[in-house]
């Protein structure tokens, strides 16, 4: 993480001194609930300026919000090397939403919940250190997007995800209304692609260097293009797609220099395609879900034992560790 981010949070964190905060925030709780049995209503306990708009009121909450801070500028600086200051964090809100996403795949959505709540202290904290509530206020409207989006999905605070994959990737693929949408979709589904990582790509989208020409794939054996693609933690991979797939990226990509799409519009696509395909919506990245399933099966009718086929399923979808690969196979 670079030093400068690293150090401007922690002073951040000094500054508002969040321990004396935590201990202050328990004492007006109780004060609060004097209050109340006294016949107050909270609003006027609140105007009298007696509550704190940062809530600090859970047990570990203080070390919890470094923590979750601490991760978040961490990968926001692994993903975006451009990325110097606090004062920037409003520019990545589209990478702060991903980073929720991913959490709902890889853990629960209590704990992806528990973030964005840490996320909106801390947006809280640098809107008024900076003087840049406004610019600020854009990460809170984001993260009360996201919470709406997973309401819609059907997620509570005291559930653990079920699974996300599709039943039928290819009927969904063929109900995208715009081409570059389905072709970002199959290399999701077909390739175990990440939207925000690689298929939306960070700024840049899919090169045309990216495209490493035909070779056959690793486990089947069956001619298919190979597309080279940086994941988190900017580790490498070969992704391995069908000739067709490869072919339509390539079109585009010589007409247009590079492949890049817009994530909203391909989710609102995504959403009317999974409504005529008959299919419950699970966002961009339960295609990854099937792919995880799908390729784990190629693996094992080649005769590979379960450990060496979670080994490859986990390389192949780019994660550092099988036991997140296990989820998506559920």
């Amino acid at each position: 993480m670079d030093k400068n981010v690293k150090q401007q949070l922690v002073d951040l964190i000094k500054d508002f001194d969040v321990d004396t905060q935590h201990q202050n925030y328990k004492t007006q709780h109780q004060q609060k609930i004097e209050f109340g049995k006294n016949g107050g209503k909270l609003s006027n306990f609140e105007e009298a300026g007696k509550a704190r708009s940062i809530n600090w009121g859970c047990e570990g909450s203080v070390k919890n919000f470094k923590n979750h801070t601490y991760e978040l500028v961490r990968e926001l600086k692994d993903d975006n090397p451009n990325y110097r200051n606090l004062q920037q964090l409003p520019k990545f809100v589209e990478q702060i939403k991903n980073h929720l996403n991913e959490k709902l795949d890889t853990a629960s959505f209590a704990h992806a919940n528990n973030l964005a709540s840490n996320y909106n202290k801390l947006a809280d904290m640098c809107g008024e250190k900076f003087k840049m509530e406004e610019q600020f206020g854009k990460i809170r409207d984001a993260i009360a997007e996201w919470r709406s989006e997973c309401r819609e999905l059907g997620y509570s605070k005291d559930m653990n995800l079920e699974p996300r994959s599709y039943n039928d990737c290819i009927s969904i693929g063929e109900k995208f209304s715009r081409e570059r949408h389905a072709v970002a979709w199959d290399l999701m589904y077909e390739g175990g692609m990440r939207i925000n990582c690689e298929a939306n790509g960070r700024g840049d989208g899919i090169q045309a260097d990216q495209l490493k020409g035909y070779a056959d794939h690793p486990i089947t054996g069956q001619k298919c293009g190979v597309i080279e693609v940086e994941g988190k933690g900017h580790r490498n991979r070969s992704v391995y797609v069908p000739v067709n797939t490869y072919q339509k990226l390539e079109n585009i990509i010589q007409h247009d220099r590079c492949f890049k799409f817009d994530s909203h519009k391909f989710r609102d696509d995504l959403k009317e395609a999974c409504n005529l395909a008959g299919e419950e919506y699970n966002g961009p990245h339960g295609a990854r879900h099937s792919f995880a399933k799908e390729y784990m099966g190629k693996c094992l009718n080649t005769g590979m034992d379960y450990k060496s086929a979670l080994k490859y399923t986990s390389f192949a979808l780019g994660h550092s560790r099988e036991s997140v690969t296990l989820i998506y196979l559920r």
